[in-house]
């Protein structure tokens, strides 16, 4: 299953699978300590390092082995979404679940949002499936299992630290009232897999400082509603986007909440615990979802599946449940399953056909930088997305930034405005340096970046930036050097 979703095409569901799988490249080249990351002239990356994705790049060395590296990026995927399809499946397996292998699918084509975030070779997708041996680990109390997933959450993923004590809280909370039990071995074994997770990298502390900057600083931006050019997935999800690819596992995931609560009465006090802390998570990432960033609703997903595969279950397997109702659950989850396994996959192949990236994009440009420009020149790329595939392509220049906007914001507010109103395409013959201009404060492009970015190079998509494409034309202190098919151009700045 996961190799026919992740070979059905030849593009890549996110940009950052480039970055990804060049950094195990560049630790497998390099060695395991080199963390410095110059590559980033404009970013509190090149001061704090790659400590944040150090792990993930460490999993990621042995499907860099590859000549076609990104075949690797492709291969990884498969694994990665083997390993969040097999955590469902064995928590189902383990506690007894009805159709155990059928909650590991549920989960998969939930909604076409869902099923395209399986795809993407990203840490999250080995946070979301280690959390799920992580979540039985503490409903079961098998403390070595709980440090293990804690342990490995972190090292692989440390923007997502918070996770085991997240998961760890809602499963105590549901211990405490059903069983009138603390179990202290729990939290020991989960604050010491963070704590080992976090400290077993080359640059701990710097890379808790970047955790910081991602998490905190980048959250508190979006509250004040600093404009600043954040990916759509650290936006809420929209009541649009909901109701319109959500809306069957959401009447699921309801009626599974309504069938535990009619069947409680019957459950012993493990099943109570499990069910209900499953819920609690579900319902905690669902408002996160809605209410802060979309990017863990997968994890609604995964934990909603859980709790609905326990609720049914549960009630399928009590011997005094209404027989025409079972029957009914049956047919209902047998027909809904049907349509989102359509559903999904078609919204998916548009997704992966408009959305996703061509496994060449920036290539030529890229390369043309690498045989035409001198090492450690600077190239302004007008959008921090391009940097991962430019990066993965070629690692002789320099660029602006990349990863997330959080990091050139927090390097300098100043140099991030100068550059933000470039890439939104805002203005092109001028920016400045606030978030707010008056006609005082407009400085001349060209100036902006030869003197503040030092930049050589400007590269852009034409049918992304057709205002600042427009003025590099007919400004003689541009020279267009390189343009493709696609609009990837690249100027030099005489």
């Amino acid at each position: 299953m996961a190799a026919i979703f992740n070979f059905s095409t030849p593009n890549i569901p996110d940009s950052d699978g480039f970055f990804y799988i060049r950094l195990a490249d560049h630790f497998r080249q390099n060695g395991l300590g080199a963390t410095d990351f110059p590559w980033l002239k404009f970013s509190v990356i090149k001061n704090l390092s790659i400590g944040i994705w150090y792990g993930f790049g460490i999993f990621l060395i042995p499907f860099s082995l590859f000549s076609n590296l990104v075949f690797g990026i492709k291969l990884a995927g498969v694994f990665l979404m083997a390993i969040a399809l097999f955590g469902i499946f064995w928590v189902a397996k383990r506690q007894n679940f009805s159709y155990p292998a059928f909650w590991s699918l549920l989960a998969l084509f939930s909604a076409p949002n869902v099923l395209f975030r399986f795809l993407m070779t990203r840490p999250q997708l080995a946070s979301l499936g280690i959390s799920t041996f992580l979540f039985y680990g503490l409903t079961n109390n098998l403390w070595l299992i709980v440090g293990l997933a804690s342990l490995a959450i972190v090292w692989i993923h440390f923007n997502f630290f918070w996770l085991p004590i997240v998961i760890w809280l809602a499963v105590a909370v549901a211990q405490i009232i059903f069983e009138k039990r603390f179990y202290w071995k729990n939290i020991l074994a989960v604050a010491s897999g963070v704590l080992l997770g976090w400290v077993l990298r080359p640059d701990f502390l710097r890379a808790a400082r970047l955790v910081y900057v991602q998490t905190v600083q980048q959250t508190l931006s979006k509250q004040t509603g600093l404009p600043l050019l954040f990916g759509a997935e650290n936006y809420p999800l929209s009541a649009n986007v909901l109701f319109g690819n959500f809306f069957v596992f959401l009447l699921l995931w309801l009626g599974g909440t309504i069938l535990f609560f009619w069947n409680f009465k019957n459950l012993n006090a493990g099943k109570k615990v499990f069910s209900f802390s499953a819920l609690l998570l579900s319902a905690g990432f669902f408002i996160l979802t809605m209410v802060v960033a979309r990017r863990v609703y997968d994890f609604w997903a995964v934990f909603g599946v859980l709790a609905i595969g326990a609720a049914v279950s549960d009630y399928l397997q009590n011997l005094r449940a209404d027989r025409n109702l079972s029957s009914w659950l049956k047919i209902i989850f047998a027909g809904s399953f049907a349509f989102l396994v359509l559903f999904s996959t078609y919204k998916n192949s548009i997704s992966l056909a408009e959305r996703a990236y061509s496994p060449n994009i920036l290539r030529e440009p890229a390369v043309w930088l690498g045989k035409n420009s001198q090492p450690s020149e600077v190239v302004f790329n007008l959008h921090w997305s391009d940097f991962s595939p430019l990066w993965f392509w070629n690692q002789k220049n320099y660029y602006i930034g990349g990863l997330d906007p959080i990091f050139q914001y927090a390097y300098s507010p100043e140099l991030y405005w100068k550059f933000h109103y470039l890439s939104a395409d805002d203005i092109a013959e001028k920016t400045c340096g606030a978030p707010a201009c008056t006609a005082e404060m407009l400085e001349d492009a060209y100036i902006v970046l030869k003197r503040d970015f030092d930049a050589k190079y400007v590269l852009l998509k034409k049918n992304q930036n057709p205002l600042v494409y427009a003025y590099l034309s007919k400004d003689l202190r541009f020279v267009k050097v390189f343009e493709n098919e696609d609009g990837e151009t690249v100027f030099v700045l005489k």
